[in-house]
């Protein structure tokens, strides 16, 4: 199991070009699970998915993405929206804090969680939710390529004209990233990290 994972990881890589080739509803539906899946601090998971697989719209997307080839000819488009509305009395944190149960959430995480959140201003809640968006989507770059199935992280949009083509409630969410995927085109270079004793300090 370790060497597979280890294999996934190599595998995977920010795929700049994509192949004419379709990723299937069942593999798509997979990866976006694992992202369903992913940790997110309080369990409040601040994000939603939009998969984008329209010809026409990836064009636009493209275009709203400095012309990013990847993002016009992937397979699809996994945009990564994150709440803005993480605050206690939004509405929208209390129902999922409650799933722990009624006595611990009154007793105990109501009074956390208003206490962490409240002193942050609407811009650093939000990047804080958006932290944890990148959880969910580098959760799903590794499913994706435990199954064979290449991505691209792209941070480099126009987030307001994403937001625009998709329709997306600005007052509730942000553009985080964009995750295309499908099937590499070409082989990539060899993956390239610095040793693992320069990133790597045990401290007893």
């Amino acid at each position: 199991m370790r060497e597979q994972f280890k294999k996934t990881l190599t595998f995977r890589h920010a795929t700049k070009s994509f192949a004419d080739k379709k990723v299937s509803r069942e593999d798509l539906n997979y990866i976006l699970e694992a992202g369903h899946m992913a940790p997110s601090s309080f369990g409040v998971e601040p994000w939603k998915f939009l998969v984008v697989q329209g010809e026409v719209l990836k064009e636009k997307l493209k275009e709203a993405s400095f012309n990013q080839a990847q993002v016009g000819n992937a397979s699809a488009v996994i945009v990564l929206l994150t709440r803005k509305d993480l605050y206690l009395n939004d509405g929208y944190v209390e129902p999922l804090l409650r799933r722990i149960g009624d006595d611990l959430y009154e007793n105990f995480y109501k009074a956390f969680y208003d206490g962490y959140t409240k002193p942050m201003t609407q811009e650093q809640i939000t990047d804080w939710g958006d932290k944890q968006t990148h959880l969910a989507a580098m959760n799903m770059m590794s499913a994706a390529a435990a199954i064979g199935i290449d991505s691209c992280p792209i941070g480099g949009t126009d987030p307001v004209a994403v937001a625009e083509l998709l329709n997306v409630d600005t007052e509730t969410y942000v553009v985080s990233m964009l995750l295309p995927v499908g099937y590499r085109e070409h082989e990539p270079y060899t993956k390239n990290r610095r040793p693992f004793e320069e990133v790597v300090t045990f401290i007893d």
